[in-house]
């Protein structure tokens, strides 16, 4: 079978078209020519009763003098024709090869019943095949089964219309993986209309299809996690507040509180995710302010004269509703916290600043979380010049075994003392932890040791300090 077959010619050039038309018209002018001439010897003969005398030899000498030119003149049209022809068949095949050899689509040919009667070269870049080892193949093998089926049963429609169609489908590359084709068949149709076979182009569009469905299933899962946190914001009560108690390491005194968030609808998982996902799709700020409103509701509830820390983020900082929700009529703005985590980006802090301007001379107050977790606390620490830094769990965990821990809490208490600010050890769990961190200098304390999240109101504070053992271990 062959790669490339000579095509059939196909309607003549402009060139031939015209060198037709020139040589039929010389071709005319000595037919009249000759017609005359004949015209003129039947008006003679009726004139001159002499030229009866002629005989039948001597007329059909003449007929055939006068036809020799006729026939001079016709064949050497018809040759020069055929080579105009000859040459542009020559020159049609040259661009088909042309066309064949450089189209980004595989170029195919099947009979009636699928079986591949031609292929271009492309095939090789689509599905991995030399055209001579796919001609002879049942084109069928190679589709995908579930895609086999669709296709089959959609087959009989375009066999009675007789028209071409385009689909979509997975083929089986040489390798065993399926790869995804757009292909556009026509029918081969006879004189009579019967369909003797299908000829098309494929091209692969894999990673078209791959593509798309990467940005539909991101596209499924914003609107999945829209509508989780839609559902939150317009059921408030799947959110609820519980607080942890910050205490004095000298002598056990709540100092204040930390608002903490908990959500009460499945999925079950971490408040940090569930803010995360909120800001992801845009709706952290609406999240976050629900879960402030939240807390200055219930923060009469706990019964205490200490302050409340309440986590935002540096986005819902610069909302204008914050600044409403501050002024809140039951608490003093001088009792409010507002506590940044030190893993949030900030990326504009002359715009928290100005944020902090106005939110400061009302007695808010401004925290650092995590700080000594990553590089972003020293910038915050820098950009914002926080009231309150809360030491990450990751220095206080182990800090009465560990001496470089030790070192580097005792430098953050000297630094927040030179900047005026308070200092708070998160994440402790240990009573030696506890002692560690009062021999180091530090004075609050947050982590399960003193209490654990819990509504309003506080329970009772277990912790005891034990004064005679206040030392910094060796």
């Amino acid at each position: 079978m062959q790669v490339f077959p000579r095509p059939r010619l196909r309607a003549s050039s402009g060139r031939t078209a015209e060198t037709a038309k020139n040589g039929l018209g010389l071709l005319l002018v000595v037919v009249a020519v000759q017609a005359g001439v004949l015209v003129v010897l039947a008006v003679l003969t009726l004139s001159d009763r002499s030229l009866t005398k002629f005989s039948a030899r001597d007329s059909t000498a003449m007929l055939a003098l006068m036809t020799l030119p006729v026939a001079l003149v016709a064949g050497w049209q018809v040759r020069r024709l055929y080579s105009l022809l000859y040459h542009e068949a020559g020159e049609e095949q040259d661009r088909y090869r042309a066309f064949v050899v450089t189209a980004n689509e595989w170029l195919w040919e099947l009979d009636r019943n699928g079986i591949v009667m031609w292929s271009s070269p492309n095939v090789l870049d689509v599905i991995g095949y030399q055209p001579e080892e796919i001609v002879g193949l049942d084109s069928w093998s190679f589709v995908h089964p579930d895609d086999r089926s669709e296709l089959l049963s959609a087959l009989p429609e375009y066999v009675r219309a007789a028209r071409g169609w385009s689909f979509v489908y997975r083929v089986r590359h040489k390798n065993g993986e399926y790869r995804w084709l757009r292909n556009n068949a026509t029918p081969r149709l006879t004189s009579t209309g019967l369909i003797v076979g299908w000829r098309g182009s494929a091209v692969d569009i894999t990673e078209r299809v791959v593509a798309e469905a990467i940005e539909e299933s991101k596209a499924e899962s914003r609107r999945t996690k829209e509508s989780r946190i839609r559902a939150v914001l317009d059921n408030p009560d799947t959110l609820k507040i519980v607080f942890q108690p910050i205490i004095s390491l000298e002598t056990a005194e709540v100092w204040g509180v930390e608002a903490l968030s908990r959500f009460v609808t499945p999925p079950q998982r971490t408040p940090d995710v569930w803010f995360a996902e909120a800001d992801e799709v845009g709706m952290g700020a609406e999240l976050e302010l629900l879960a402030i409103r939240k807390a200055l509701q219930a923060l009469p509830a706990l019964s205490m004269e200490g302050y409340v820390s309440l986590n935002v983020s540096p986005k819902t900082l610069v909302e204008p509703e914050l600044e409403d929700l501050v002024r809140h009529p039951d608490v003093p703005s001088s009792r409010l916290v507002l506590e940044v985590t030190e893993h949030a980006a900030i990326e504009d802090y002359e715009q928290l600043t100005e944020a902090l301007g106005r939110l400061r001379p009302q007695g808010v107050r401004l925290a650092v979380d995590d700080a000594g977790a990553g590089n972003a606390s020293l910038r915050h620490v820098l950009g914002l010049r926080p009231d309150i830094i809360k030491l990450d769990r990751t220095l206080t965990s182990g800090i009465h075994v560990d001496a470089i821990r030790r070192s580097l809490t005792v430098a953050m208490v000297l630094f927040a003392d030179e900047i005026g600010a308070e200092l708070i050890a998160e994440g402790v769990e240990k009573r030696e932890e506890a002692v560690a961190l009062t021999g180091c200098g530090a004075a609050l304390g947050q982590g399960y040791l003193f209490g654990r999240p819990s509504p309003p109101p506080l329970p009772p504070i277990g912790y005891r300090p034990a004064h005679s053992l206040l030392r910094q271990p060796a």
